[in-house]
This record gives structure tokens, sequence and C-alpha cells, in this order.
């Protein structure tokens, strides 16, 4: 976060995008592993595991992203 606010282009939008997009699938995979295992919630289990498998893999992906547009913009 701090480097965002120096006066260096990077990270820039795109990055910080991914970030914010990253920070999204994290918190919905908090709610699905607090919903895993809680009494009242069994008939969500399954949709819960899905959830929490994309939301992990959006998460990587995004962070992936974010480092890759700062890469590409320093090449030039």
């Amino acid at each position: 976060v701090a480097a965002t606010a120096s006066k260096e282009p990077t990270p820039g939008g795109g990055a910080i995008a991914a970030l914010t997009a990253a920070t999204g699938a994290a918190l919905a995979e908090m709610v699905a592993n607090l919903t895993f295992g809680k009494k009242g919630y069994e008939d969500v289990q399954s949709d819960m595991k899905d959830l929490q498998a994309k939301a992990e893999s959006i998460r990587n992906c995004m962070l992936e992203l974010s480092q890759a547009d700062a890469d590409v913009f320093n090449i030039f």
C-alpha cells in the first residue's frame, strides 16, 4: 500500500485492481472456511467446498496477475 502512495510508477492501476480482486476472493474463502462444519449449515457444505476452491484459485491468479502487471510495466 505504501508503494502505491509513492512517486514510483508501480504498482499502478492494473496491479492494484488485481490485488483488490484477490482480497475479495480471500474474503469469499473466509466465508466458506467459517461455514465448514457449522451446525445449521449442513445443506450448503458442498457449495462451500466449491466456493473455497474457486475463490482460492481466483485469489492465486489475481496475485500472479498483479505481479505480472508491475513486471511488464517495468520492462518499458
